[in-house]
């Protein structure tokens, strides 16, 4: 869904919704990392369709399909909530969506995808909570 819509129709509101539609997905199978990532991607506005640009290797580094999240900020799946390392990305969820990156949302999105958006962020914050999403099965007994 997300490559038919960002390579065939050129939809930013379609690119969005595939986004989250997959983070929702990737929430409810424990994939707290993926999701997360692309929670910051969706909000960053990374890799979204562009009408008339041309598209070359480093126009594409800072916003386009090479983007990529650096590696140390991510959820490590095989920790517990409360390890150091995830810290950074539990404060990054729970933070409220900023007002600015919500008017930008709104400018090409409905309210329902916006929405949609507050559900994941609501989501990924009970899927951390719960004990069963740690990967490593020595740490979740």
């Amino acid at each position: 869904m997300e490559f038919v819509a960002l390579k065939c129709t050129k939809s930013s509101v379609l690119v969005t919704k595939a986004r989250i539609s997959k983070a929702l997905a990737l929430v409810e199978l424990g994939y707290i990392n993926e999701a997360y990532r692309i929670y910051k991607k969706v909000l960053l506005a990374k890799n979204m369709p562009k009408y008339g640009d041309r598209a070359s290797e480093f126009s594409e580094r800072f916003d386009g399909s090479h983007f990529n999240l650096p590696s140390d900020d991510q959820y490590f799946n095989d920790l517990t909530p409360e390890h150091d390392k995830n810290q950074p990305a539990i404060t990054f969820i729970s933070k409220p969506i900023e007002v600015d990156v919500l008017n930008k949302l709104k400018v090409f999105c409905t309210p329902y995808v916006v929405e949609l958006l507050q559900y994941l962020r609501a989501n990924l914050l009970v899927r951390i909570g719960e004990g069963q999403n740690v990967e490593n099965l020595d740490k979740a007994e």
